[in-house]
């Protein structure tokens, strides 16, 4: 249980250094353990659920590309996700609105780490952007131009106030 709770703390401290970094800073890429336990009844599918989370902390700090899915070139929002996903050989749509589409529905109190979570970040338009939930709350996610991929909580007001679903790519 103090594991657990070191590594929750862990993944809660650097993402509060990191939303409250410069924009022009670049956070180390360091490993941060997976806290929240997984509800798979598949110990393979539980596996990949961690491995996905770990691509995507792995990624925080990579800059925000439009169309970009590498970590060489960057990533947008869902470039993000789709890499995540392609580490462990598991193919999620490109695009921000066919996951949203084609995703299976998932709750928010049974959000598992690895579900993808979407929001709507625009007031006069539809204008759809996904994280990746690692757990405890938070997901990973990349914001925009002149960003860099980042994590932030659910009940952030901004996120909180914008969320529109979240969907799972998972068996």
């Amino acid at each position: 249980m103090q594991k657990k709770r070191f590594g929750l703390m862990a993944i809660v401290l650097l993402c509060l250094v990191i939303g409250c970094a410069g924009r022009n800073q670049v956070p180390p890429r360091t490993h941060m353990p997976l806290s929240t336990s997984l509800n798979s009844q598949h110990p393979e599918t539980a596996a990949k659920r961690k491995q996905i989370v770990e691509h995507a902390i792995n990624s925080i700090g990579a800059p925000y590309q439009w169309g970009g899915a590498t970590m060489a070139k960057g990533f947008d929002c869902s470039g993000l996700v789709v890499y995540a996903y392609q580490q462990v050989n598991l193919h999620v749509p490109r695009m921000t609105g066919n996951q949203l589409e084609k995703g299976t529905l998932v709750l928010p109190q049974n959000l598992q780490p690895a579900d993808l979570v979407f929001f709507n970040t625009s007031d006069k338009d539809k204008r759809l952007h996904v994280g990746l939930y690692i757990g405890d709350g938070m997901f990973v996610h990349s914001p925009g131009k002149g960003r860099q991929v980042t994590c932030a909580y659910l009940k952030n007001p901004y996120f909180s106030s914008r969320f529109i679903g979240a969907r799972s790519f998972m068996d």
